[in-house]
């Protein structure tokens, strides 16, 4: 996969996946406002694609991707999908098995470029729950199980601390390539950025 020219460049992952560094965030895009947002993205130059189960719209993305991508002499290799899951709470690897094929379906593709676990709890824990170390560790070695079997390329963490991913270092075997967070002048994360 090749990504030469997009806006904003590329950065190799230490998996040695690419991605552009320039994409679309699809948080709370919804309904007939995805496509018209998607075609722009397209049209912009644009070749990456943010989605989230939390998000409620992976089959719409999909979707608008399959249809525009012909319009723009494009094919799914020449586009990055990434996805993101809440840690289940239940039956982690059949329920991390299940939640990557349901995005497999609804993003109408056969492999996720890029998966990340949404944040370092199920959604219905509460963040002190002392099950959640041993959750995350049982949903990221699930994850790196579905990119052995080439479902998804890359494994990655979101809204992680820096003590979060060195928890990971006692059994990540590659680590994550990435960790996705909200940066900026009113969330600057002085502490994560060091680290």
């Amino acid at each position: 996969m090749s990504f030469d020219k997009v806006p904003g460049g590329v950065r190799k992952f230490h998996d040695g996946h690419s991605i552009p560094l320039v994409g679309l965030g699809t948080y709370k895009i919804t309904g007939k406002q995805i496509r018209t947002a998607v075609n722009a993205a397209l049209d912009a130059g644009y070749r990456m694609f943010d989605t989230a189960k939390y998000y409620k719209n992976e089959a719409e993305i999909g979707e608008a991707i399959e249809e525009l991508l012909p319009k723009y002499i494009l094919t799914r290799k020449d586009v990055f999908i990434t996805t993101k899951m809440f840690p289940p709470a239940k039956d982690v690897e059949a329920e991390v098995k299940r939640l990557v094929d349901e995005s497999l379906v609804n993003l109408r593709t056969t492999y996720i470029d890029l998966y990340l676990i949404h944040y370092p709890k199920p959604d219905d824990n509460e963040n002190d729950d002392p099950n959640n170390a041993a959750i995350r560790k049982e949903t990221y070695l699930a994850l790196e199980k579905e990119k052995e079997a080439g479902r998804i390329r890359s494994v990655g963490v979101s809204n992680y601390e820096s003590y979060h991913i060195d928890e990971i270092k006692s059994y990540g075997k590659p680590m994550p390539v990435a960790n996705q967070v909200e940066y900026h002048p009113h969330f600057t994360r002085g502490q994560l950025k060091k680290y």
